[in-house]
């Protein structure tokens, strides 16, 4: 869990001491030597290991753990079909603490987002937690941990891992269905917001990309809700970090648009105002 995480990295900094910590760089190269170590004949496969890797934005080593970057890297390599690569895992953080992660390596496309998380939620899927990359390849990786709506990981004998995988590579293999699935809407009571919802943007001049920011509480359907909202929007996501944290969810986008260039301050104030106004309407509705 990221609670674990943190945990763990301040442990290993209180250990070294404030006036040694390692360099991005040197933080980077120890992440990606542990990695080497897990891959099962690492040796043999080296070239190919490196050539992936560097098409990988540094961020995306220090965001996942060694024995994830493992499994993630041999999958990608072993896969040798055009289709995207659906990979289901139970992960244990304790024994009352299972989760599942669903690994999705695909050639990025408009509407992927969003047309990703509203599989998920078909599948009556929680996001609990996800992570997204764009290569410089132009390659998306997406590492969603997720429950099923009892509160249980996905069992990874059952034939529940099968079905996901088959309805992801369905929806994933068919872009041009991308809007219709994404304007499909599953009627579902919900919980009222019990909070303001926030949205923040903030320009990153050199990329022309933009940061944007949305804390609120957490409920099903929402991150569908707000992929649907890119999708009109023309909002297409390089990254992001996706986090629960008990009742409330903080959701990270670094973005752009199809629409117009994100330092237009005009189309900035557009994407804060309809992001606002459907988080705050989804607020009265209670429903999607």
């Amino acid at each position: 869990s990221l609670l674990q995480q943190l945990y763990t990295a301040t442990r290993q900094m209180l250990k070294r001491g404030i006036d040694n910590l390692p360099s991005r760089a040197d933080q980077i190269k120890n992440i990606k030597l542990t990695t080497l170590a897990l891959i099962p004949e690492c040796s043999h496969q080296m070239e190919k290991i490196i050539r992936l890797w560097q098409y990988m934005e540094p961020a995306y080593f220090t965001s996942h753990e060694p024995e994830d970057l493992a499994w993630q890297t041999t999958d990608i390599l072993t896969h040798t079909n055009k289709k995207p690569l659906i990979v289901v895992r139970e992960t244990l953080d304790n024994e009352e603490n299972r989760r599942s992660k669903v690994f999705i390596y695909i050639y990025n496309q408009p509407n992927l987002f969003a047309a990703t998380v509203a599989a998920l939620d078909q599948m009556n899927l929680i996001i609990q937690d996800a992570t997204i990359f764009t290569s410089s390849n132009n390659f998306a990786t997406y590492t969603f941990t997720v429950l099923e709506r009892d509160g249980s990981a996905i069992n990874k004998n059952s034939p529940r891992v099968s079905l996901i995988q088959r309805h992801l590579k369905k929806v994933l293999t068919s872009p041009e269905h991308f809007p219709s699935l994404i304007q499909r809407r599953t009627p579902r009571q919900l919980r009222h917001f019990s909070s303001e919802p926030v949205v923040l943007l903030s320009s990153h001049i050199k990329s022309k990309k933009v940061e944007l920011n949305i804390v609120a509480t957490d409920r099903p359907g929402l991150l569908a809700l707000i992929g649907k909202t890119f999708m009109k929007l023309a909002i297409e996501v390089h990254r992001a970090k996706i986090a629960t944290f008990g009742e409330k969810v903080e959701d990270f986008f670094i973005i752009t648009s199809a629409k117009s260039l994100l330092d237009d301050k005009h189309h900035c104030e557009t994407i804060y105002n309809q992001m606002t106004q459907v988080l705050k309407a989804a607020t009265a509705r209670g429903s999607l």
